[in-house]
């Protein structure tokens, strides 16, 4: 069923461009300060890399994975009968076969794809102690589907809760969604209300009705029928509806996904593209004109009003006194479980740490000559870089143990701020009658460095300068034996050292994440109180800014893209 046609000429960029200009404008004027990070997000993906994310989304056991690997023609994503996908992976065209992996705290190294159960799902990684944030495949067949990079995402609804987390983080990265639905339980009112979330960041939806050879062909026009008309229904428009199975007709269900989907996406490629990130500015037009209305209600009360208003919406527990103390709080919190937290883990090699030492400097010391002080020079380079060597592997070995630290205090700061943005949004509602749509709080991890590592001398100065006393023929084993025996004690020094160099690391991210939490808050609270501080004689000018943003809107809408509503069972 065709239902329409759209076209994105040049003039249609030029109204984009001008849209998300008078959106920055009136955000920079009237300090809309909570829209300053999805702003840059929309300007990002206004200029940046011309490649289209097809995420397959869906509850836990649709067969995302299932289909993904189907679709491909090629067994990738480990699938299971538990939740096992926990991390995002990105599938696209690459000139050599790879696996990457990203991490919380943007470190990435290349993987091996046979080990990706490994970095990906519940039991390869639980809850994610590895950090990783995400894992890229690039393969050479997929040079048919250039342009494309296929996502596949944790399941929604399942018993992990920070698979579902991961999702909705992602969310607004999303260009196409091909939502998968079981044919065996089609569309919970979860489902619903996923679709509904994912019209908010790309115009380009379709039902994936997996399990297709659960049924007849007779079934499935009954099922596809029901799924179209409870969609209308719900969401006020067609979304096509295509049926798949990994068991059965499965060519024929992929050359038509192809065909009616991914063929047009690939041939129009840019106008597609150009559309999806206009439907994500007028998303953000949407939140403006939010923020617009709330602080036209506002202008239009008294003085007075509005200073009850302020007294009612910043409350004492929403003040910015209150946030920072309690933000500080759970800093402390934090910083004062980060030295024994790395400890242990450092703690638990020193002994395997001072025996493999100990035992490669008594071969190393062997083939050494000179003097005393000569040996003394050899034998402490020998043991500052053999230390370097040695603490580096150990600190890469627990490097997902101590990124782990700040990934927990990031999700307890995420918490704080839904928590107080739920607050806030409740209270402006119960007083104003308008809701919020608040954005969510996006923060960054820093990269942990190397730690430094010293030595110090290994023999008393003095004798160093007396080396003419000592001649080696005699002497030789017993300098030998004192410098093993300070190995353990350097060994405890540089781990000691090594400690206190992560704790104050991971203290000064953790500290980040709290400064990033604030001003996200501040920014919010700022932009409500500049709004209930604000003269209501500039009524009329708030109006003009509504108008405005609405008049780059309609110039900036256009007709739908011709869509089918997909199809199920044997064709012709």
């Amino acid at each position: 069923m065709l239902v329409g046609v759209f076209l994105c000429p040049e003039g249609c960029i030029r109204a984009m461009s001008a849209l998300l200009q008078t959106i920055k404008e009136i955000c920079r004027h009237y300090q809309i300060k909570a829209l300053e990070a999805p702003l840059d997000i929309a300007e990002r993906l206004a200029s940046g890399a011309r490649i289209m994310d097809v995420a397959v989304i869906g509850q836990f056991k649709a067969g995302k994975s299932s289909f993904l690997n189907s679709f491909l023609g090629r067994e990738l994503l480990p699938t299971g009968v538990i939740p096992l996908t926990s991390v995002i992976t990105r599938i696209a065209y690459g000139e050599r076969e790879r696996a990457v992996a990203t991490y919380s705290d943007g470190r990435a190294e290349e993987i091996p794809l046979a080990g990706l159960r490994d970095y990906v799902t519940e039991t390869g990684n639980p809850d994610n102690r590895k950090n990783v944030l995400r894992v890229d495949l690039e393969l050479p067949e997929l040079d048919r589907f250039r342009g494309l990079r296929f996502v596949d995402t944790p399941g929604l609804g399942s018993l992990f809760r920070h698979t579902s987390e991961v999702t909705g983080q992602w969310a607004p990265e999303l260009d196409v969604a091909l939502v998968a639905v079981s044919a065996d339980r089609p569309l919970s009112e979860s489902e619903i209300q996923l679709i509904r979330e994912a019209y908010k960041y790309s115009p380009r939806i379709v039902i994936l009705l997996t399990k297709a050879d659960l049924f007849e062909e007779r079934q499935l026009r009954e099922i596809t029928d029901y799924v179209i008309r409870a969609l209308e229904k719900d969401l006020g428009r067609s979304v096509p509806v295509y049926c798949y199975s990994i068991r059965s007709q499965t060519g024929l269900y992929r050359d038509r996904l192809t065909r009616d989907l991914f063929a047009p996406l690939m041939g129009d490629f840019d106008l597609e593209l150009d559309r999806i990130v206009r439907h994500k500015i007028q998303a953000l037009a949407a939140s403006c004109r939010n923020y617009l209305e709330l602080s036209l209600e506002i202008s239009k009360k008294s003085d007075q009003e509005r200073e009850n208003l302020r007294g009612l919406i910043v409350s004492e527990r929403l003040s910015v006194d209150y946030v920072r103390s309690e933000l500080l709080l759970v800093t402390t919190s934090f910083w004062n479980r980060t030295w024994d937290a790395v400890y242990d883990r450092i703690r638990a090699h020193r002994a395997g740490l001072s025996a493999s030492l100990t035992e490669a400097f008594r071969r190393e010391f062997a083939a050494w000559t000179g003097n005393l002080y000569r040996l003394s020079r050899r034998y402490e380079t020998w043991l500052e870089e053999s230390l370097r060597v040695e603490i580096d592997r150990i600190v890469d070995r627990e490097h997902s143990h101590f990124t782990g630290l700040l990934e927990n205090a990031r999700k307890h700061f995420a918490l704080f701020c839904r928590s107080f943005r739920d607050r806030l949004n409740h209270r402006i509602l119960a007083t104003l009658g308008v809701e919020i749509k608040s954005e969510e709080w996006v923060s960054e991890i820093r990269e942990l460095r190397r730690p430094d590592v010293r030595v110090s001398r290994a023999s008393d100065f003095h004798l160093d300068m007396l080396w003419f006393l000592f001649p080696m023929a005699i002497f030789r084993g017993v300098f030998k034996a004192s410098f093993a025996k300070q190995i353990p004690d350097e060994v405890d020094k540089n781990l000691y050292r090594v400690t206190a160099d992560l704790t104050s690391l991971i203290n000064k991210g953790i500290e980040e994440l709290k400064d990033q939490t604030y001003h996200f808050i501040t920014n919010e609270l700022s932009t409500i109180e500049a709004l209930l501080t604000r003269d209501s004689s500039r009524t009329r000018d708030i109006q003009a800014a509504l108008d405005r943003i609405q008049r780059d809107e309609s110039a900036d809408e256009g007709e739908p893209r011709s869509e089918t509503t997909g199809a199920c069972g044997p064709m012709a």
